[in-house]
């Protein structure tokens, strides 16, 4: 276990993945308690969250074969800085949605963070390997799930409690939102922060700089079904899909 902390980049990609969990559950939380607070009607609010996981949901669909194809045509160390360097103009931009009161716009863009994991998320685990090199990857797998595990609880007590302790007290989404516009704010410190790491984490070169995508093939979903084919057909990969 040890030799793995010792591994050049590993710390860097560590910290990578902790401040990703927490600005992705940062701005969900805010979102689904905004919608609680101003929302009595219960079949209502049922709706609205299951529309928020919708929206996180279905870009790891429609980009399932697009991520792929990306992550092996392209180096995944220049995906991620890339990804991470995105996430600073989304930040911004939900920042300033709080800060005006936009409660719906900040609400839609969940969708672009969702798009953006999507891509961004492959690239991140696919460096694991890379990093660590297969004869550590257990052990690598095991703490890469367990800062996150750590990330996802402290990002879900934080930022519900800051939450709780500032947003003001009416029923109006608008309102409430701007009350904790700092959320945002931290949101982008830390996206900031994380595009920082990403710099740390050792370049490497693409899987196949060659291949091509057949954009006909994906809109016909073609893509969608060899892949789906292959994840129950392959336990490894079905239990990877369902986490």
């Amino acid at each position: 276990m040890k030799g793995v902390f010792s591994v050049r980049g590993f710390l860097p990609f560590l910290v990578v993945m902790f401040i990703n969990a927490v600005v992705d559950l940062g701005h969900k939380i805010t979102i689904q308690n905004i919608l609680f607070k101003s929302i009595e009607d219960e079949n209502l609010q049922i709706i609205l969250t299951s529309l928020v996981n919708l929206l996180i949901l279905l870009p790891y669909i429609m980009l399932f074969s697009v991520s792929g194809f990306l992550n092996d045509k392209f180096s995944r160390t220049r995906i991620t800085r890339y990804a991470a360097a995105s996430e600073i103009l989304l930040t911004l931009f939900i920042t300033i949605s709080y800060l005006c009161g936009w409660f719906y716009v900040a609400f839609g863009t969940t969708l672009l963070l969702a798009v953006q994991s999507a891509v961004y998320s492959p690239a991140k685990y696919g460096l694991i390997k890379k990093i660590t090199g297969a004869e550590k990857l257990g052990a690598a797998n095991g703490i890469v799930q367990a800062f996150t595990i750590v990330a996802i609880l402290l990002g879900s007590f934080v930022f519900s409690a800051i939450f709780e302790s500032y947003a003001a007290a009416s029923t109006d989404a608008g309102e409430m939102i701007k009350s904790v516009w700092f959320i945002g704010a931290i949101l982008f410190v830390c996206s900031v922060a994380e595009t920082i790491f990403t710099f740390k984490i050792p370049f490497f070169e693409a899987t196949d700089a060659e291949l091509k995508f057949d954009a006909k093939k994906y809109f016909k979903l073609g893509y969608l079904k060899e892949n789906t084919k292959h994840i129950f057909n392959n336990k490894n990969a079905f239990l990877c899909t369902l986490g």
